[in-house]
């Protein structure tokens, strides 16, 4: 077995034993009602000023965000990166998606409806899909530009913590979402997708040659 796919193995087994301690915590009441105490506590703080900015942060872990992602870089012909953001987005929706349909936990405005949101949201409470998607993007974006990785990891902190405030998440439902996203972006970063670069590659370069002014396209012989 080669090092690139032990330390897959590694992060694969780790990742699922991540999940399933996470998911054991909603079994303990107490640790329930402290994460609903926590929320309760976190959404205290709402004022209008906060209301604006975690309003527009939190679209920044929505799946439309990844996609913006992947089809800038792309365009910009970065497609080594943009391999590494599409597989890893695939990834954690096929991820989320199954945690979410085989846990169930509704959602914090579902279970306590005296409390005021700032909307709500369907689906399923755990884990944070939104938390995920910014963390998976901060892991593959800041190891493969490492530059850009403290302000991917700011944006990504503050993703996840919007999601609390606007109150479809409770703080463990964040956490395992972050947590989870990581984990996704560290798998996604050490598979080999040349093969996918070059597709992308390809078919960048065939929508320059059909966009490109006629002059420009050369001449074919």
């Amino acid at each position: 077995m080669s090092e690139r796919h032990r330390d897959l193995l590694a992060i694969a087994v780790l990742l699922a034993i991540i999940a399933a301690l996470l998911t054991s915590l909603l079994f303990i009441p107490d640790v329930v009602n402290a994460d609903r105490q926590a929320f309760l506590d976190l959404n205290a703080v709402q004022n209008p000023f906060l209301t604006d900015i975690f309003w527009a942060l939190t679209v920044l872990g929505s799946l439309e965000f990844g996609l913006l992602w992947f089809g800038g870089l792309w365009l910009m012909k970065r497609s080594d990166l943009a391999a590494y953001v599409l597989v890893a987005l695939v990834l954690e929706i096929v991820i989320i998606t199954f945690m979410k349909e085989a846990i169930m936990r509704p959602r914090p405005f579902e279970t306590i409806p005296s409390f005021g949101w700032l909307y709500s949201q369907g689906g399923w409470s755990f884990p944070s899909g939104h938390a995920a998607g910014a963390f998976v993007l901060s892991t593959v974006i800041g190891l493969k530009v490492r530059r850009m990785m403290p302000l991917m990891a700011i944006i990504a902190i503050l993703v996840a913590f919007s999601r609390v405030y606007v109150g479809v998440h409770y703080p463990l439902d964040v956490i395992a979402g972050s947590l989870i996203g990581i984990l996704i972006g560290l798998f996604a970063v050490n598979l080999d997708l040349k093969r996918l670069e070059s597709l992308l590659t390809r078919g960048r370069d065939y929508l320059d040659r059909k966009l490109a002014p006629d002059g420009n396209r050369g001449t074919s012989k």
